[in-house]
């Protein structure tokens, strides 16, 4: 079996780890000084593991080490800091430079020692006070709407990270940003307003790495053969703090045991647009295609209310301007824009025995539609979650499944987290994609897994 490591990793694989207990052992020997003086420092070292048992390989090996650092200030204030160090010794969740060859934003990760592999990201820095009927948090932060299970519906204002596509958590694949948060308590409803200067978009993999997407849903891939000649130009990322900032509103309330919010938000799109032009002059037809990010207004609602053991959630999105891949090639740009209608009704049920069943469906509709698109008119999805809890809540196992209706294609997920100490967790899990290649799952059907993690708490 041949793993694809980079020079000099055996050295890394050791040393690594080491240094990095080394460290950990210096900070827990030395925590009661650092406490004495008001600062909150936790540690979290973990390794992480995939092996593709689809194709019989090792696909990811992951070092991480991340600090978070809380000190109070004055009488309401707090300062918060999280920075990530990551070593990737499998080389292919990231192939190469993971910001090659397009313009970087404020939310890039850092590569460090000349190594792709090797990066760090400060996660989250911000200043926060707190009032009596207030919220004011200023710096780079995550900012969080909506509570829909694997799908995205509200949680629309950071951008994410998808080197493992949907497989990590979305606590740790969300992009901080850097913004002002005010939330604001009234006697009868609460309002929250978010302005984000920070042009920092979705990250995705290039197309030599593990979770390259290539479903024609999503990116641009024209039918072969094709007699004609391609020119992709360099990714356009507008990056004007004024113009090219994002504002956010909320307002919440409760009606008749109803959680209601109403939402806004006034966005440059985090996933980019693909624009075509044919070039008919030449004895070889030039395709160009350009990729860039467009100002999508968003409007949504949420509701949720409990009745004793079950939940009911839901959210709703109308998005404006929103831009579909068209593969007529009759087509002046390639890209059909239309409005776009988003919601997800849930379902939770707490009934059982330190246990919890959630279902829930998606759908995604367009206002405007033509057959040429890269998708249906109305894409639907369907999610069925169950957790268990044994032994005094230290394992909890998890079994997860998402479909497409449209493609019938999905993705089966069963985890298991134990906590052996007030220290130590142990995580293993098995990830299975099923259905065609063009499908939003089924792009990646090649890319099953067993996954293993091992994790540090101080």
């Amino acid at each position: 079996m041949k793993y694809h490591f980079y020079k000099g990793t055996n050295f890394y694989k050791v040393t690594i780890p080491l240094l990095c207990w080394l460290f950990i052992t210096v900070t827990q020997f030395s925590a009661g000084n650092v406490k004495a003086k008001d600062i909150d420092l936790d540690t979290e070292i973990a390794y992480l593991s995939a092996y593709n048992y689809a194709e019989n390989y090792l696909s990811k090996s992951e070092a991480r080490i991340s600090f978070s650092l809380e000190k109070d200030i004055f009488d309401s204030s707090r300062i918060y800091a999280k920075t990530l160090l990551l070593n990737d010794f499998s080389g292919r969740l990231e192939v190469g430079d993971p910001y090659d060859n397009e313009p970087h934003s404020w939310g890039d990760r850092l590569s460090l020692n000349n190594s792709h592999d090797l990066q760090f990201e400060l996660r989250e820095l911000y200043w926060q006070v707190v009032g009596d009927t207030s919220l004011v948090r200023i710096g780079k932060q995550q900012t969080v709407w909506g509570k829909a299970d694997g799908v995205v519906v509200l949680d629309l204002i950071n951008p994410f990270r998808y080197r493992e596509f949907v497989l990590e958590d979305s606590k740790d694949s969300r992009i901080a940003q850097w913004s002002t948060n005010v939330d604001l308590t009234f006697d009868a409803f609460t309002f929250q307003v978010v302005w984000i200067p920070d042009n920092t978009y979705g990250d995705f993999p290039n197309m030599q790495s593990e979770f390259a997407i290539t479903s024609a849903q999503l990116v641009p891939r024209y039918p072969q053969p094709f007699p004609a000649q391609y020119k992709i130009l360099r990714l356009d990322k507008p990056n004007d703090v004024i113009q090219n900032s994002d504002v956010a509103l909320e307002l919440g309330k409760s009606l008749g045991g109803w959680d209601v919010t109403l939402n806004y938000i006034n966005q440059m799109a985090n996933d980019p647009v693909f624009f075509r032009t044919i070039d008919y002059s030449q004895a070889l037809p030039l395709v160009t295609v350009a990729a860039t990010y467009t100002r999508v207004p968003t409007l949504g609602a949420s509701a949720s209310k409990s009745w004793g053991d079950l939940v009911m959630r839901t959210e709703l999105a109308y998005r404006k301007n929103r831009y579909i891949i068209d593969y007529d090639v009759q087509d002046e740009d390639g890209a059909q824009k239309t409005d776009e209608l988003n919601y997800v009704v849930g379902l939770d049920y707490f009934g059982f025995n330190s246990a919890l069943l959630s279902a829930q469906i998606y759908q995604s509709h367009l206002m405007s539609y033509k057959n040429s698109l890269a998708r249906e008119r109305a894409v639907t999805l369907f999610t069925l979650l169950y957790q268990k809890s044994f032994f005094n809540d230290t394992l909890t196992c998890e079994g997860q499944w998402l479909t497409d209706q449209n493609g019938h294609d999905g993705l089966v997920r069963l985890s298991a987290s134990y906590r052996m100490t007030d220290t130590y967790t142990l995580d293993i899990g098995v990830d299975t994609f099923y259905g065609d290649a063009n499908g939003i799952f089924g792009q990646f059907d090649a890319r099953d897994r067993v996954s293993f993690g091992l994790k540090a708490k101080f």
